[in-house]
Order: structure tokens, then C-alpha cells, then sequence
């Protein structure tokens, strides 16, 4: 039997994206941040070797001239640097977290996993991992439909 399910998704899926939306506002407040440097710490939190602005924006899937402008206000703030090995180089100069920035980004795990524990409580793990593999399938498939 064929169900239409589109709409049910998108509207989960939008209803999601709004309450992590109000989620984040909450740690934009507190900290000080706008939302795009919330992901950018938390990215350069995972890659601790450091990121240049090009792999910082490929990451986030942020477009390149954003990284430009808004980067400039985490280093501002003294959240983020760049390395001291490459302060010579022109290009491609890696990005990494001061110890500011690395406290930030202990802030942003925890409380992420709070929101993860508190979102997935109930929920068998088998079923969870199911979950994500098939959500990463659909967004892959609908980044390619939206390619075309």
C-alpha cells in the first residue's frame, strides 16, 4: 500500500528545525554568539589540528564569503586563532580554538548532550541508529534532487 508521507515529513522536519533554532538562540544570548559561530566552534572543536576558512565553510555548508565577514568576530573575541606555525603563510592559514574557545565548545558539547540524552530518552539505541542512517540517506538524496 502507498501512503503519501511528504508532508508529515516536511513538517516534522521543519518543526524540528525551528525548536533547535529557539534551542540555539538560548546559547546565542548566553554566550554572546550568533548561530554560525556556534557550528564553526563546535566544528573546530572536531578538528583540533585546526581548519582553514575554505574547510570551515565546506564543513558547515556556509557559503565562503560568510566565513570571511563573520570569522573575524570569534577572533575578535579572542575565541579563535590562527595557528602560530602558519602566521607567514598567505593562504590557507588553520583556524583553531583559543582556550576561550575551547571553553565555549565544552558548553556547547555538554549542553548538546543534554538536549541528545533528553530527545532520545526511551528510544532503543538499535532504533536510533536506524534512525540516523536513514535520515543521512534521505538528506543525501534530497541535496541531490536539489542539485538537479
Amino acid at each position: 500500500m502507498e501512503t503519501e508521507r511528504f508532508e508529515t515529513f516536511a513538517n516534522h522536519i521543519s518543526g524540528i528545525y525551528w525548536d533547535i533554532q529557539k534551542l540555539k538562540a538560548k546559547w546565542n544570548e548566553k554566550l554572546g554568539l550568533k548561530s554560525v559561530h556556534i557550528f564553526w566552534v563546535y566544528l573546530l572543536r572536531k578538528h583540533p589540528e585546526g581548519l582553514s576558512s575554505a574547510e570551515l565553510s565546506r564543513h558547515s555548508q556556509s557559503n565562503r564569503s560568510l566565513v570571511s565577514r563573520e570569522i573575524r568576530e570569534l577572533i575578535d573575541m579572542g575565541h579563535v586563532a590562527y595557528r602560530q606555525d602558519q602566521e607567514n603563510q598567505r593562504h590557507g592559514k588553520k583556524l583553531v580554538l583559543t582556550p576561550s574557545g575551547w571553553e565555549i565548545s565544552n558548553f556547547i558539547r555538554n549542553t548538546s548532550m543534554e538536549i541528545q540524552n533528553t530527545v532520545n530518552e526511551g528510544i532503543p539505541m538499535e532504533d536510533l541508529i536506524v534512525f540516523y542512517r536513514t535520515l543521512t540517506t534521505l538528506q543525501q538524496r534530497f541535496d541531490m534532487l536539489a542539485q538537479e
